[in-house]
C-alpha cells in the first residue's frame, strides 16, 4: 500500500529538526568588551556574579559564556560547556542564571568566566530556524534556548566521495530588507571616513539537529510534547557541523545567498585574520604631515 505524501510529510517522533546558530567573530564583526566574572553550579543552575550592575544581562537575553578550565579534585576535568545560555533568573543586581545540560556541583569560581560582549552591547550570537512550533506559530525552543523564526533555505552538505569538502549554501529571505540592514549594521568598519565592507565573511555558523522528540515541551499545546512518552531529552543532538562564511554570493530585494566552508578549508582561510581598527591604532586612518 502506497503512503500518501500528506503523511509522509507529518511530523513525528523522528522527524529531524534543523536550527543555526551564528556567532559573529571579535575585532572582525564588533569590537569586543568582554567581562570577567565568578560563577558556581549546583545541579543544572548556573550562577554568575557580575563585578558591577552596568554589566547585567537581563532575562531571556542570549549570553556567551567562556570558562577557564577547571580541576575538581585535583584531577578530574569539570564539564563546563562554552558556548552561548539563556538567562533564566536575575537574583540580584549582580547575579544572573543559566541552566546548563549537565548537572553537577562546583564551588564559587573567582574570575573562571569570561563574558563576551560588544562594547556597543549589540547582540553577537543569533538563533534562527525555519518553521514554526506547534503550540502558537512562535519561534521554537530546545536546550531552553529559543530560536527566532526566520524564513531560510540550505543545501550542499553532502560529502563527496572523491574527497572534496562540501561548500553549503544558505539563503535568507530580504523581502523587507533585514538582511540587508543586519549587513549595515554588523559589517562595515568606518576607518578614516572610509567604509570596509566584510559582509559576514568569518563568521561562525553551527548546524544544529536534533528530533521532535527531543524538543522542550514548551513548543506543543499543553506544554506537552507528543512524540515522546518520556521526558525530552536536550542532550540528545546529531553532531554538531560547524562552518564560516566564506562570501555572499548574492543579494538583491528578495533573497541574501551565502556560501559556507567547513573548518578544514584552508582555501577560505582570510588575511589578515583581524581587522585593525582604531580601537586599537587610534592613529589608522589618518594622515600625519611630517
Amino acid at each position: 500500500m502506497t503512503i500518501p505524501v500528506s503523511d509522509l510529510q507529518e511530523l513525528n517522533n523522528i522527524s529531524i529538526i534543523e536550527m543555526y546558530s551564528l556567532e559573529l567573530q571579535p575585532d572582525l564583526h564588533y569590537v569586543p568588551a568582554d567581562i570577567v566574572m565568578d560563577y558556581e553550579q549546583s545541579g543544572n543552575v548556573i550562577t554568575i556574579t557580575a563585578p558591577s550592575t552596568s554589566s547585567m544581562p537581563s532575562v531571556g537575553d542570549l549570553v556567551n559564556l567562556k570558562f577557564e578550565e577547571l580541576l575538581a579534585n585535583g584531577n578530574e576535568a569539570v564539564n563546563m560547556i562554552d558556548t552561548f545560555y539563556t538567562v533564566a533568573t536575575v537574583p540580584s543586581t549582580t547575579t544572573f542564571t543559566v541552566k546548563s545540560l549537565t548537572s553537577q556541583s562546583v564551588s564559587s569560581q573567582t574570575d573562571r568566566v569570561t563574558f563576551k560582549k560588544s562594547s556597543t552591547n549589540v547582540p553577537i550570537t543569533f538563533l534562527f530556524y525555519s518553521g514554526v512550533n506547534l503550540k502558537d506559530s512562535q519561534s521554537i525552543v530546545w536546550q531552553g534556548n529559543t530560536y527566532d523564526k526566520f524564513p531560510c533555505s540550505a543545501e550542499g552538505y553532502t560529502y563527496s566521495t572523491n574527497g572534496a569538502l562540501p561548500r553549503p549554501k544558505i539563503a535568507f529571505s530580504n523581502i523587507f530588507g533585514n538582511i540587508t540592514s543586519f549587513l549595515n549594521t554588523y559589517n562595515i568598519f568606518t576607518i578614516g571616513g572610509f567604509s570596509c565592507p566584510i559582509n559576514l565573511g568569518g563568521a561562525k555558523l553551527i548546524r544544529h539537529r536534533t528530533l521532535a522528540k527531543h524538543l522542550d515541551n514548551i513548543n506543543f499545546l499543553n506544554n506537552v510534547n507528543p512524540y515522546n512518552d518520556n521526558p525530552p531529552d536536550p542532550s540528545a543532538e546529531f553532531d554538531k557541523e560547524i562552518y564560516f562564511v566564506e562570501r555572499v554570493i548574492s543579494e538583491d530585494r528578495e533573497i541574501v545567498s551565502f556560501e559556507l566552508i567547513s573548518t578544514f578549508d584552508l582555501i577560505g582561510l582570510n588575511a589578515p585574520s583581524k581587522l585593525a581598527t582604531v580601537h586599537d591604532f587610534p592613529g589608522i586612518g589618518k594622515f600625519i604631515n611630517q
